[in-house]
């Protein structure tokens, strides 16, 4: 091989690995720069050893949970559980979104001071969902009705399985249109591009 094509063979990988590692790195999840995180993009949010909240969200979950009776979900309907009552990648949404627990409060802290802003807030650390899209309600359109396995995909759109009043349900979650780790690259961490209402469509067939 020539110099010349193995210097843009090498040009080529390393351009490939920048997008590659480019989702979550210098996404909104990115904290690696904020004075509280240590330096690390991971650990406010898993550990990977000891992780305090592990047993309760799984995930090897370092970040502290809220601790609502229940969540006021769309319409005025409750989660009647409380943070049991969401799936669990809303739960796990909720240890900063809900706006009740610090960004900075992870890795057995649980008096941190920094919280997230409140444009990015559901609920204002109040628990009072019932203005943002209705997590924890039985999916429009009904994943399990085709036989699919549990936490199926269609077109980019994620549902999770839940026990909704005793019954195995697909129930909307943060993660059916969001990608926590941005795997997409899409701004507002969106699962697929909502251009011509392209998300929206995924679930709401009109």
């Amino acid at each position: 091989m020539k110099l010349s094509q193995h210097i843009l063979s090498m040009a080529c990988v390393l351009v490939f690995a920048g997008v590659a590692s480019a989702a979550l790195s210098g996404s909104a999840h990115d904290f690696s720069a904020e004075s509280w995180s240590g330096s690390t993009i991971c650990q406010p949010c898993h550990a990977p050893h000891n992780a305090p909240n592990g047993a309760t969200l799984g995930l090897l979950w370092n970040h502290e949970v809220p601790s609502y009776a229940n969540y006021t979900l769309y319409e005025g309907q409750t989660s009647n559980d409380g943070f049991a009552g969401l799936d669990r990648d809303s739960q796990a949404c909720m240890s900063c979104h809900d706006g009740s627990i610090a960004l900075d409060s992870f890795g057995g802290t649980t008096n941190g001071t920094t919280f997230i802003g409140a444009s990015k807030q559901m609920g204002g650390g109040t628990g009072d969902l019932s203005d943002d899209h209705p997590v924890g309600a039985v999916a429009v359109y009904d994943f399990a009705d085709t036989g699919l396995a549990p936490d199926p995909k269609a077109n980019g759109v994620r549902v999770r399985s839940m026990t909704v009043a005793g019954q195995a349900e697909s129930v909307v979650s943060c993660a059916s249109c969001h990608s926590v780790h941005n795997k997409a690259n899409l701004p507002e961490l969106l699962r697929v591009t909502n251009n011509g209402s392209q998300l929206c469509l995924a679930c709401h067939i009109k």
